[in-house]
């Protein structure tokens, strides 16, 4: 059984020929004048506790194969959304940069004037605020 190009080794090897070789040992025995049933018995066991590690092991290498076929999608989501996020940053940056760059500039005439008025204030207000509780303690 190969599935379009995997690798059957991936899920173990093949128990393929074991089964063969017992189916064989079992059809031989059963032929027999006089049938061992105690020996066609025990290859009966085997052989289907070997049919059970077979398709366990072909269970397995479907898995696998559902797993590679969503896992795939989405490693290139992440790698898209990785790719996003770093562009993101990077504008946001150069969103940064210009806006430091221009601030001198965005502050000049009356709204600059007031700006820096306001500040001051601000900054005297902090500064008595902070000379009070230097008073108090």
């Amino acid at each position: 059984m190969n599935l379009s190009g995997m690798d059957l080794t991936i899920g173990g090897e093949s128990y393929s020929d074991v089964i063969s070789s017992l189916q064989q040992k079992i059809t031989f025995e059963s032929s027999l004048k006089e049938p061992n049933s105690a020996t066609v018995t025990l290859y009966k066991i085997q052989l289907e506790q070997y049919q059970k590690l077979e398709k366990k092991r072909v269970q397995k290498i479907a898995l696998q194969a559902k797993c590679v076929s969503v896992f795939n999608p989405l490693k290139e989501d992440a790698a898209q959304m990785q790719n996003k996020i770093k562009m993101e940053q990077f504008d946001l940056g150069s969103s940064v940069e210009t806006f430091v760059q221009h601030a001198p500039d965005m502050v000049k005439g009356q709204a600059g004037t007031s700006f820096s008025h306001e500040v001051s204030v601000m900054r005297n207000s902090v500064v008595e605020a902070s000379g009070m509780c230097e008073a108090v303690t």
